[in-house]
This record gives structure tokens, sequence and C-alpha cells, in this order.
């Protein structure tokens, strides 16, 4: 398993370049990185690596790259990192997929366009002066992502 994870890796270096791929070899930022979760829990699992995609086009090659190791590496994705349980936004040995870095909040012909990597915190802000509300997270630093990806799951 060990071979796919690097292999898997490997595939994302070279699809993806320009890419933000932390691996414990990074110590400072991959420290910061995985020991920056809301709960301890999350923080003692060790991933591989840690991608930060910065746009949806990184997000769409990444799943498209990771494709042929699904069934043999394990992967996460990570929003806010607040879910408590050990293993709901952070993997051990695997890849973490960490949201933080796609922002963005808009409004146009009456949708509102938000971004995986936002905080609901941010939503309701952007939203009050338009006279528009969400149901969402009870707290204000509450993940997008996170929040919508275990809503999938609970169903």
């Amino acid at each position: 398993m060990a071979s796919k994870v690097a292999e898997s890796i490997s595939t994302l270096r070279e699809v993806l370049p320009h890419a933000r791929l932390i691996t414990p070899k990074a110590t400072e930022e991959y420290q910061a990185l995985n020991n920056s979760y809301l709960s301890g829990f999350e923080s003692d699992l060790s991933p591989a690596c840690i991608f930060l995609p910065e746009s949806k086009e990184d997000v769409a090659a990444f799943v498209h790259s990771i494709r042929p190791f699904v069934s043999e590496v394990k992967f996460a994705i990570r929003a806010a990192g607040q879910q408590p349980l050990p293993g709901c936004a952070n993997v051990q040995d695997g890849i973490t997929v960490d949201l933080r870095s796609l922002r963005g909040l808009d409004i146009k012909d009456k949708v509102v366009q938000v971004a995986a990597g936002e905080c609901w915190g941010s939503v309701y802000e952007f939203l009050e002066p338009h006279g528009l509300g969400v149901t969402g997270g009870k707290s204000t630093s509450c993940g997008i992502g996170g929040l919508a990806t275990q809503d999938m799951y609970r169903h």
C-alpha cells in the first residue's frame, strides 16, 4: 500500500506540477497544517501528503488522476477542520485534500456561489447586506466543504 501512495503522489506531481503537495519532508508547513484541526484526534493522524488545491480545475485534475488508486489509497477532505472524530477530515498514510485555498463568494443572476473553502461566517456576512440568509453551520468557523460532505454521508 505504501508504494501505491507514493505512486499516487508522484502521479499528482506530474499532472499538477504547480500544485501544493505538502509531505512530512516539509516539516514546518506540514506540521502547521496538520496541527490546525479543532480536534487533537484529527491532528494525531499523519497523511502521506496534504494537497492544497487553488482552483476547481486543480480539484478536477486531482479527482481524475487519483482514480486508478482509489481502491488502494485512502483519501480525506478537509474544509475548516472542525469535525471532532478522527478520520472525518484527515487520514493516516493517505492523502488529505485541504480546501482552505478555495475561496470566493458571488451573487449573479439571483444565484449565490460559494467556494468550498469558505466558512459559514463569511457566507452569513456576505449575504446579510443583500437581505439573504442560508441554513448552515452553527459555528461561523465551520467550513462549507466539511459540513456539505458530512451531510452527504448521513443520507
